[in-house]
């Protein structure tokens, strides 16, 4: 509809007053010539190469053309097209239970040795997906936030362990209510969760089906029934304080009912990919097909190109020696700012992009290598190098003031590399900076658990 009609670039319409006032600039200094005031009306006539009309003509011509590239440039627009979004918009939030009860042997190795392994499988099948991480015990924390770079999570999981959580116990409620609030910090309002556990209290079911506010939860039960003595650290099992071993077993009717409660569905852990395949379907099947039908941004098209033609054609009468190629090159830099999309550097983006521009195209294209190679700023090289998993390359990536973001990145990049001493610094570094920073502040305190319990086991091996 024209009532729509707007421009999608209008501060190029400032080129219409600058090209009035350069007609009327060259009209004025074509008609009036220093021989003006020496010599009578009728020597200059005789002396005219061309009538005083073609002289006037040139410069309005070159005004007319000015403006019209000026409203191509604008991007006038009132046509809306549907362009389907790249990617697919589904996210779910992984829980890792990390009581100690997932020390347990029932199966080989150990139930949280199993656990880690279908984490992986679901990483590898979940391309294209965004993903978070929620390690939880007696307390929830971040691991990672939801990105689309499974190989970031899949790095961390090796360092997750009970002895790494603050407080024992199994707070399923509190990781649903993280999960939750991670999807709605980024806009996604139909995410799921997958949680991987050997068991839920059935007096939680209620809170955490309450905490999970309509977000369907599907649940790896790991373990079996039978019931399994828990390894502790010394080399015997957990007792009570009756000097009881614990037996820890799974039961499978809270962790049903769980998860009907909430849409979602259970599976045992099986020894096969069955269990991984059918958790994914339910999670993404429902909310991924509505997302990739619905994943559609109604984009105002650009028709600048209809008045670009309309110039072009103008090009015509100003076919002289010289003067029609020094207008493509008018008519090229005016039309820059209607662009394409750009998947790679090409010897245009060259000519007319910076390389932190062209960096940019590429890491949208998800093109990190070649992004990292190209960006001249070094926050940018960094980010590329960590996405690409350079992460050598990306904590050797420092800018000259280092912020507390920076010192927090480069610490991320050091611990995925096992240089935990140097991330424990650059994480002291970034809450020295910012000191609120949760993040950082959740990272250091893990780290320094992995140095602590490197030490305890160094100190064991000694003895």
């Amino acid at each position: 509809m024209m009532t729509e009609f707007h421009f999608l670039r209008p501060e190029w319409l400032l080129l219409l007053p600058i090209a009035i006032g350069l007609a009327l600039v060259l009209v004025r200094s074509s008609s009036h010539s220093q021989w003006q005031r020496v010599l009578p009306a009728q020597a200059l006539a005789a002396l005219a190469v061309a009538s005083p009309q073609s002289k006037h003509r040139l410069p309005i011509w070159i005004a007319i053309l000015w403006s019209i590239l000026g409203l191509a440039a604008a991007g006038p627009t009132w046509i809306k097209i549907p362009v389907p979004v790249t990617g697919s918009q589904d996210a779910s939030v992984l829980l890792l239970d990390l009581s100690p009860s997932m020390r347990a042997q029932d199966v080989t190795p150990d139930r949280l040795t199993r656990a880690k392994l279908k984490l992986r499988d679901i990483l590898r099948q979940s391309e294209d997906r965004q993903l978070a991480l929620v390690a939880y015990a007696g307390d929830a924390h971040t691991v990672t936030p939801l990105t689309d770079d499974p190989s970031t999570i899949e790095a961390l999981l090796n360092a997750l362990d009970p002895s790494t959580m603050p407080t024992a116990g199994s707070a399923v409620e509190s990781a649903i209510t993280l999960a939750n609030t991670l999807l709605e910090n980024a806009n996604q309002t139909e995410g799921s969760i997958i949680l991987l556990t050997d068991g839920v209290a059935p007096r939680a079911v209620d809170a955490a089906i309450t905490a999970a506010e309509q977000t369907p939860i599907s649940i790896l039960a790991v373990g079996t029934p039978q019931p399994t003595p828990i390894p502790d650290r010394a080399g015997g099992f957990i007792k009570n304080t009756q000097g009881e071993i614990v037996l820890a077993d799974v039961k499978i009717d809270p962790l049903r009912a769980l998860s009907e409660g909430t849409g979602g569905i259970v599976r045992w852990l099986s020894s096969d990919q069955s269990d991984v395949s059918a958790l994914l379907a339910h999670a993404f099947t429902e909310s991924g097909e509505v997302s990739e039908r619905e994943a559609q941004s109604d984009q105002w098209l650009d028709l600048g190109f209809v008045i670009a033609i309309a110039a072009l054609l103008l090009l015509i009468p100003l076919f002289r020696k010289g003067l029609l190629y020094g207008l493509v090159f008018v008519v090229a830099g005016t039309l820059l700012p209607v662009e394409t999309s750009v998947a790679q550097t090409t010897l245009w983006n060259a000519l007319w992009r910076t390389p932190d521009q062209q960096g940019e195209a590429q890491f949208n294209a998800q093109d990190y290598e070649n992004a990292a190679s190209t960006f001249s700023d070094p926050r940018w090289r960094a980010a590329a190098n960590y996405r690409a998993g350079n992460y050598s390359a990306s904590s050797e990536q420092t800018p000259k003031n280092m912020s507390g973001d920076d010192w927090y990145n480069q610490g991320n990049a050091l611990a995925l590399q096992g240089r935990l001493e140097e991330a424990l610094n650059a994480y002291e570094e970034a809450l020295e900076q910012s000191p609120e920073d949760s993040d950082a502040a959740h990272n250091k305190s893990v780290i320094e658990q992995l140095l602590n319990q490197s030490d305890q086991n160094q100190s064991d091996s000694d003895v």
